[in-house]
């Protein structure tokens, strides 16, 4: 019976007539892939947890690039792009749509990739650079990818710009540590995936039941978010978020969660708005409040009109399944690549579960990581691979 992974395939691909005789080494990579899907997800979702600085809300780590690293020495440059746009869905997925963090975490993450698997392939290969400058060129692309579209869809405001030394040193300190990680969690990775056996063969295949039409909604609502990007009369914004505030109260099963999700999840966005456009703009002084302008006052209504729009417009498109429109246009635009397309839809199947055991560990796995780093990392990988191995054991079994 072939790989179910090869049902992606329609009988006239160019892969389907090569791969006929190699599903159990395809198998394997798709297990090994899934659980470095799986692995980069929990590294980025568990970056959510860590506390916000306010004036600089989107700095974090960034230590999934470590996975990037050695997906991009492992599989390439097209392979690795592929794995960036489905650690984005897959984030996205679990944790709503908003145009700009989606924005934010896309643009950053496809520029940091392509950049360091160009600096790999033209001085990493030759011996001129290391994991560590590789780390260090896509922290530094990434971190000024998102300054850049935070200036275009966010702030414009060249204030925002105050950030740049502070990125600078985070993107040297942070990028550097996870180009240092990245050899070691490869050969952990390995040690830990021959400890497992590969033997089974993959024959549970989600579903994705998308049809053409059904990706118009959701790219017409996608295209209404860059649009308000660029609207800015106010009355039309008011218009823009009142009607997609009905829509969403008309999906939601909950008013006043409905009204205050956007507030009590992005709060410290709303805050940044505030301090940039107020603090920060040049214009004519409020005469009972003088260290604010009428201009600032104005760019923040607009901002903040902005951004409660998108939020709304993120819940509606998560209602409509976008995720599943993200894959449909994954598998459209990367034909020859299906089995790390798989490979992300079994990480998106999974990555609940393996999430759930994560919790159960933190507190001994993160004690053990304060005592023991080294040792502590390897255990956690390890005990990561053996929950990804268990749970695509278990959900085997249940398809007979």
């Amino acid at each position: 019976m072939d790989a179910p992974w090869m049902r992606f395939l329609s009988p006239t691909d160019p892969l389907a007539s090569n791969l006929t005789d190699s599903n159990k080494n395809i198998d394997a990579q798709i297990l090994r892939k899934t659980a470095w899907i799986l692995l980069a997800v929990a590294i980025n979702a568990l970056e959510f947890f860590i506390p916000r600085i306010p004036f600089f809300p989107w700095l974090k780590p960034g230590f999934a690039n470590c996975v990037t690293i050695i997906w991009i020495i492992e599989f390439g440059m097209v392979d690795a792009l592929l794995f960036t746009l489905l650690r984005v869905w897959i984030v996205g997925f679990y944790f709503g749509f908003p145009f700009l963090t989606f924005t934010l975490s896309l643009s950053g993450g496809v520029c940091s990739t392509v950049a360091m698997a160009l600096a790999w392939m033209i001085a990493g290969k030759r011996g001129f650079l290391g994991t560590i400058g590789t780390g260090v060129i896509g922290a530094l692309v990434h971190n000024f990818a998102q300054i850049a579209v935070i200036y275009f869809l966010f702030a414009k405001n060249l204030h925002v710009f105050y950030q740049v030394p502070v990125m600078l040193i985070a993107s040297v300190v942070f990028g550097a540590i996870t180009g240092a990680v990245a050899p070691t969690l490869l050969t952990l990775l390995n040690n830990a995936q021959n400890r497992f056996p590969h033997s089974m063969a993959i024959t549970h295949m989600p579903e994705n039941k998308v049809r053409r039409r059904d990706t118009v909604v959701p790219l017409l609502l996608l295209a209404g978010s860059c649009a308000v990007a660029i609207i800015n009369n106010i009355a039309v914004l008011v218009l823009c978020a009142v009607a997609s505030t009905i829509a969403v109260q008309a999906l939601s099963k909950s008013l006043v969660r409905g009204l205050l999700r956007p507030i009590t999840r992005f709060w410290l966005m709303f805050v940044f708005i505030a301090f940039v456009h107020l603090f920060l703009s040049y214009g004519t002084k409020i005469e009972a409040i003088p260290i604010f302008t009428y201009e600032g006052a104005r760019l923040t209504l607009i901002q903040w009109l902005r951004l409660w729009t998108w939020l709304e417009l993120s819940f509606i498109l998560t209602h409509l399944n976008f995720h599943e429109v993200v894959l449909y246009l994954l598998r459209r635009l990367f034909p020859l690549h299906r089995p790390t397309i798989y490979s992300g839809v079994l990480a998106l199947e999974f990555f609940p579960a393996t999430i759930g055991a994560m919790q159960k560990k933190r507190k001994g796995l993160m004690a053990r990581l304060c005592r023991y780093p080294l040792s502590g990392t390897r255990k956690g990988l390890e005990n990561l691979y053996g929950e990804v191995v268990g749970l695509m054991s278990a959900k085997e079994k249940n398809c007979y």
